[in-house]
């Protein structure tokens, strides 16, 4: 909800009776879909000219089939007529590549991005009992992760401190395309300046084993870049290795202290196996490490760390050695 009109609504579905785990019913709000394919820099631009009439429903994955995320037309009177060759029922996105979040998930998985104009057409909201209403106040982008319902976000964050300020600083393309470029406003929008953050977190139980962290902020120029609501979409396969092996360097100190820190997308270089025993890292290294070595583990549970480390990196490289030979 947003000044008291109803922008999204998001609507779980029991995912045992073979249709879809949520949808996304945008009412009355046209909107269009970027997607960026794994790695990739450069998005596919979905125009969808009467997307009022549709919804995005997400389907996990089955025995059968992979995770899929479709358009699904609203329905409509006499389907059996109005559904043919000119009119589908529902589309596939063009994304293969995704995750799902499951029991040994241990660190959220991005979905998607909204970004929501002003708009005319939206209707009033009209209040349900029993229904969970996020007011988005003056946000307008919504940045919507998925984990499972026995994660533990507060001990994720306590853990893991670097990457979690990751999933809420760093442009959510980059979990996809590894890529720093994607969003240069994000850290404006995010921090204000002297440095106080301007972004709230919502978790939504979606259902008995899924839920959703969402990150809500501002972006004042949103109206100027867009011209109807806009929705994105990544390949998420790498988020894991993206977010963790994300490279952070410290420049000279001074009188002892830093006053900023340099980020990079982790490349090919990046990406050696571990040695051990594990060394606190200098100078220059990725947020896994940084925030390993502030845990106080046991050797075994921070060599098994280690070692789930070097699967990401591994996974990572080999999928950047791929591009590379495609793109020649």
């Amino acid at each position: 909800m947003k000044n008291g009109k109803d922008i999204c609504r998001i609507i779980p579905i029991n995912p045992n009776n073979g249709e879809y785990d949520f949808k996304m019913a945008f009412h009355n709000n046209e909107f269009d879909i970027v997607i960026y394919k794994l790695l990739e820099k450069k998005p596919l631009y979905c125009k969808i000219y009467d997307s009022i009439n549709w919804e995005i429903t997400y389907h996990r994955k089955t025995e059968k089939n992979q995770t899929k995320i479709h358009l699904k037309h609203k329905p409509v009177e006499n389907p059996e007529q109005f559904f043919d060759s000119e009119h589908e029922e529902y589309i596939t996105l063009p994304l293969e590549r995704l995750l799902e979040p499951t029991v040994n998930t241990l660190f959220p998985i991005p979905l998607m991005k909204i970004e929501i104009t002003d708009c005319e057409t939206a209707k009033d909201m009209k209040y349900k009992k029993g229904k969970h209403i996020i007011d988005l106040q003056d946000s307008n982008i919504l940045e919507i992760f998925l984990f499972h319902q026995s994660y533990d976000y507060e001990k994720f964050m306590h853990e893991w401190p670097g990457i979690s300020l990751n999933v809420l600083t760093m442009p959510f393309e980059f979990f996809g395309t590894n890529n720093l470029d994607s969003d240069h406003n994000k850290g404006l929008n995010i921090f204000s300046k002297n440095g106080e953050p301007r972004c709230a977190q919502f978790i939504v139980s979606i259902n008995h084993d899924m839920k959703l962290i969402i990150n809500l902020f501002r972006d004042s120029r949103i109206n100027e870049r867009l011209a109807k609501t806009r929705i994105t979409f990544i390949e998420n396969e790498l988020s894991a290795s993206i977010m963790s092996m994300l490279q952070i360097a410290y420049p000279e100190p001074r009188n002892g202290e830093y006053d900023h820190l340099y980020f990079a997308a982790a490349q090919k270089k990046d990406l050696t196996i571990t040695s051990l025993p594990f060394v606190k890292p200098v100078r220059s290294f990725n947020v896994f490490q940084d925030d390993l070595s502030k845990r106080n583990c046991s050797i075994d549970e921070r060599d098994k760390l280690l070692r789930y480390a070097d699967q990401l990196k591994k996974q990572l490289k080999t999928a950047i050695t791929e591009q590379e030979k495609t793109k020649k």
